[in-house]
């Protein structure tokens, strides 16, 4: 069993996700977040090539997955900006069903679908001692 600390959630710069959501999907547009801008220098290496192409789900592959299977750990497989820790903790992370759920709350509907995708996911992150 993992402990999950305590249950008090606090927004991150007053976003919330299911009012973000329903303004996407009410205008028809893709969420673009505002305090994680899609520009050369964000992700906060020198070593990675200048003039990053910033892309959607669907422009990588054709049938975007959030998790592929739930029920089995993954083998996550480091990409070019790859922190090995991060990759660590995702894997982790898929093996842990329960840990998966509070971090990535109801993650079945988060899944990719034509009708409800407008560009955002929701994750809580363990902060200073609050989700």
């Amino acid at each position: 069993m993992v402990r999950l600390g305590g249950t008090k959630v606090v927004q991150y710069k007053s976003q919330s996700y299911s009012e973000l959501k329903k303004h996407n999907l009410e205008q028809g547009t893709q969420f673009i977040d505002a305090t994680f801008p899609a520009i050369d220098g964000v992700i906060g290496t020198s070593s990675i090539p200048p003039n990053i192409v910033w892309k959607r789900p669907k422009d990588i592959c054709e049938n975007p997955r959030l998790f592929e299977n739930v029920e089995t750990p993954l083998a996550i497989h480091p990409g070019e900006l790859s922190c090995g820790w991060v990759v660590s903790a995702i894997s982790v992370l898929s093996g842990l069903n329960e840990l998966r759920n509070k971090i990535v709350p109801d993650y079945w509907e988060q899944e990719w679908n034509d009708k409800t995708y407008c560009g955002i996911f929701h994750f809580k992150f363990w902060r200073f001692g609050s989700w």
